[in-house]
């Protein structure tokens, strides 16, 4: 399915990329941090919107890559993530989320990525990072950088 999001243009399979997430780990079975913990308790509180665009392009919201806990925001109230997840398709667009400096270390370049609402953006690559061993190919990596609650009983550390 060709699907468009902002400049992106990409050649989605659904079907098989909801495959792949049914027996996908979630985050916290690998990885028992505070902030991958809260990310998985919060997805329960994302918007329609963005529960709705995940479950449009076959990804299951809990089942991330990768999950990154930057700092907190709000007196520790809320927390500010990145990572990323893979979806089975193609980028037919040829955007590059990534820019080097003058030390050749890459950086995301928010300012290209799409917003699906306020505050939850996303962006997508035809390398993908931490490619599970069994998922299909070809894979694209789609980034994501938002701000959520913090929900967990346990402090934040952030």
């Amino acid at each position: 399915m060709k699907i468009q999001f902002g400049n992106y243009l990409l050649d989605i399979d659904v079907e098989k990329t909801k495959k792949f997430y049914e027996t996908a780990e979630t985050i916290t079975q690998g990885c028992d941090c505070s902030g991958c913990c809260n990310y998985e308790k919060a997805t329960n509180k994302f918007s329609i919107e963005v529960l709705n665009f995940f479950d449009k392009i076959g990804v299951d919201i809990t089942k991330a890559a990768e999950i990154i806990p930057y700092y907190s925001e709000n007196n520790k109230k809320s927390i500010s993530y990145g990572g990323f997840y893979h979806i089975c398709g193609t980028l037919l667009s040829n955007n590059t989320l990534w820019n080097t400096n003058d030390s050749e270390v890459l950086h995301l370049n928010e300012n290209k990525m799409y917003e699906i609402t306020d505050g939850y953006k996303i962006g997508f690559s035809g390398e993908c990072d931490l490619l599970e061993d069994n998922f299909p190919l070809p894979a694209v990596q789609m980034e994501i950088s938002f701000t959520c609650p913090w929900v967990l009983k346990a402090k934040n550390i952030y």
